[in-house]
C-alpha cells in the first residue's frame, strides 16, 4: 500500500502548500505508516497527543476517531472536536476515508487530514476522495504481475458471468453468487484442482461435488501466464447426495458403472492400496441389505477348510451379494476354489472381490482377477489431492457427529500436500489426533500430529509422479532389487539412484505401500 500510496499523497501534499494541515495514511490495521504536513505547529500536536508513526488508532483502543472509526463504517466521514472518545484530540477536526482494494474490497488502509476546527475546508473531502481513487487504482497497477494479470481476467470473467472464482498460489477472489454456493474448504479444493490441472490446456469443464453436496458444472479458463491461475465459472446441477450416503470424495470412481447386482452371477475385482477405500465401494456396488463379507485374512489365521465351508454356506442362502475382501492373501488352493465358483455361475449371488492394485497381486490370484467380469480401480489418496478437502470434512463428521467443526484454510492447504502413505485411515487417525486437541472451533496446523505440521516435498508435476510411480512400480515389481528395476526401466543404475534422490523415494516408501 505505501509502494501505491507514497506518489499520490506526495503531490497531494504539493497541492495543499501554504494551508495548516497533516495527513496521515493508516495501514489496514490502523497503524499509522506515514504523515504529511506543510508546517510544524499540527504536527508536533499530533506527535505530544500520540499519533506517531507506529501507532495503532482502531476504534476498539481509542474509540471514535478519525482514522479508527471510518476504517470501522467503510465510509469517508468527519470527526469534529469533542466527537473524539479520546480527550487529546478534541482539538481537532478530522476527515478520514478507508482505502478499499478495487476487487477485494477489503479495507487496505485509511487516509486522514487533521486541521484545527478553524481550518477545516469543504474541498478536503473531494481532495480526499480523488486521492483514495489513485491509491487504489495504484493497488492494482503496482501488485505482482501475476496477481495483476489474475485480477483483470476475474474483473473480464463478473462481466458476462455471476458465480465466478478466480485463483492462484497467493490470491483468491469470489463473486458474491460464487461465495454463496461455496465454502472455504470448496475454494481450497478448486485451488487443488487448478494445480493438478495445469497441464490439460487453456479451457476444461469438470463437475466438482461441493461441501453442501449439491454439484456444479465448473468451466475452468487457466491463465497460461500465471503459475496455477485459473477462473472458475459455477454453474449449479440439481443432483442430490446419494441415497446410500456414498462419500463425495468417492463418486468419481462409479461414473457409468452398474451395480454388480443389476447383471445376476457377474463377479468384479475392486483394486487398490490398503486405506484407499475399496471395501466401502465394494459395498456399495452390491444392491441389497443381506451383503456377506467374508475377509481372506481371515485363513491366515484359522483354518482354510472353515473358510471354504463359509463361503459355499453364503451361495447357498442365496444372499443379496458377497464380498471377498483382501483376495491377495488367499492360498493356491482356495484361489482355485474361488475362480471355479465365479467360472461355473452356478448360483445367483453377485460376487465382488477386494484386493491389492494388479500389479503387486502373485500370478496365482492374477489369473483370479482375470476371471472377473470388471474391474474398478481405486486412486490413492495422494493421487486424489482435489477430493481431501471434501473427504477430510467427511472424516471429521463421522468422528464427531454431535458437534461442528472446519478445517482452518491454512490447514486444508497442508493436509492436501502430504504423501499419505496410509491413504484414507491415515488421515482418519490424523484427524482424531486433532480434534482431541481441538473441543470446537476450527482446526489449525498446532492441532496435528508434529509429523504433520510442516509442509512436505512440493507436489511433483504430473511427469514427475509418473515417473515415481513408474520406478516404484519396477522397484516393487523386483522386491527392490535396484540392478534388475533400472534394468527394466532402460537406464542405468546410476541414473535409477540419482532419480531416487531427487524424488525422494526410499526403501521404507517402497516397503510402506507394498504391506
Amino acid at each position: 500500500m505505501l509502494t501505491a500510496a507514497v506518489p499520490v499523497l506526495d503531490g497531494v501534499a504539493s497541492d495543499l502548500t501554504g494551508l495548516t494541515y497533516s495527513l496521515l495514511l493508516a495501514d489496514a490495521d490502523c497503524r499509522i505508516v506515514g504523515r504529511w504536513c506543510d508546517r510544524p505547529t499540527i504536527d508536533s500536536t499530533l506527535q505530544r497527543a500520540g499519533a506517531v508513526t507506529g501507532s495503532r488508532w482502531k476504534e476498539s483502543d481509542v474509540g471514535t476517531n478519525g482514522l479508527g472509526t471510518p476504517a470501522e463504517v467503510r465510509s469517508g466521514m468527519w470527526v469534529h472536536g469533542a466527537e473524539h472518545f479520546a480527550a487529546v484530540l478534541s482539538g481537532f477536526t478530522c476527515y478520514g476515508l478507508p482505502i478499499l482494494h478495487p476487487l477485494t474490497r477489503r479495507v487496505e488502509g485509511v487516509l486522514n487530514i487533521t486541521v484545527h476546527p478553524d481550518d477545516a475546508h469543504p474541498l478536503f473531502p473531494p481532495t480526499l476522495a480523488r486521492a483514495v481513487d489513485d491509491i487504489e487504482q495504484r493497488l492494482i497497477d503496482t501488485s505482482r504481475p501475476a496477481d495483476s494479470r489474475l485480477f483483470r481476467a476475474f474483473r473480464e470473467a463478473c462481466r458476462t458471468g455471476r458465480a465466478i472464482v478466480a485463483l492462484n498460489d497467493h490470491v483468491m477472489l469470489t463473486s458474491t453468487a460464487a461465495l454463496a454456493m461455496v465454502e472455504d474448504l470448496d475454494l481450497e479444493a478448486m485451488r487443488e484442482i487448478a494445480r493438478s490441472t495445469a497441464h490439460r490446456g487453456a479451457s476444461t469443464v469438470e463437475s466438482v461435488v461441493l461441501l453442501s453436496g449439491a454439484m456444479v458444472t465448473a468451466r475452468i479458463d487457466r491463465l497460461q501466464d500465471v503459475a496455477h491461475g485459473a477462473v472458475f465459472r459455477l454453474r449449479t446441477r440439481s443432483v442430490p447426495r446419494d441415497a446410500s450416503g456414498a462419500e463425495p470424495a468417492n463418486r468419481g470412481h462409479f461414473v457409468g458403472a452398474e451395480p454388480a447386482a443389476a447383471t445376476a452371477t457377474a463377479s468384479v475385482y475392486v483394486e487398490g492400496e490398503p486405506g484407499s477405500g475399496r471395501s466401502t465401494v465394494a459395498r456399495s456396488l452390491l444392491d441389497g441389505t443381506s451383503v456377506t463379507v467374508i475377509d481372506a485374512l481371515d485363513c491366515l489365521v484359522g483354518d482354510s477348510t472353515a473358510w471354504a465351508e463359509r463361503l459355499a454356506a453364503t451361495l447357498d442362502r442365496h444372499a443379496d451379494g458377497l464380498v471377498v475382501d483382501n483376495v491377495h492373501v488367499l492360498p493356491g488352493d482356495l484361489v482355485d476354489l474361488l475362480a471355479r465358483t465365479i467360472s461355473a455361475g452356478h448360483h445367483s449371488v453377485p460376487i465382488v472381490l477386494t484386493g491389492n492394485p494388479q500389479t503387486w497381486l502373485p500370478a496365482h490370484v492374477q489369473s483370479l482377477v482375470r476371471r472377473c467380469r470388471r474391474i474398478v480401480a481405486l486412486k490413492p489418496l495422494r493421487e486424489r489431492r482435489t477430493e481431501i478437502p471434501l473427504l477430510a470434512q467427511s472424516v471429521i463428521d463421522a468422528l464427531q457427529p454431535d458437534r461442528t467443526h472446519r478445517l482452518a484454510p491454512a490447514t486444508t492447504r497442508l493436509l492436501t500436500a502430504q504423501p499419505w502413505p496410509g491413504n484414507i485411515p491415515e488421515l482418519r487417525e490424523v484427524l482424531r489426533h486433532a480434534l482431541a486437541n481441538r473441543p470446537f472451533g476450527a482446526i489449525e496446523i498446532v492441532d496435528l500430529p508434529a509429523a504433520y505440521r510442516l509442509r512436505p516435498v512440493p507436489s511433483l508435476a504430473g511427469r514427475e509422479e509418473a515417473e515415481r510411480h513408474a520406478i516404484i512400480e519396477a522397484l516393487r515389481r523386483f522386491d527392490g532389487n535396484k540392478t534388475r528395476a533400472a534394468q527394466s526401466l532402460g537406464v542405468t543404475r546410476t541414473t535409477l539412484y540419482n532419480r531416487l534422490r531427487a524424488l525422494k523415494i526410499t526403501d521404507d516408501t517402497v516397503h510402506f505401500l507394498h504391506s
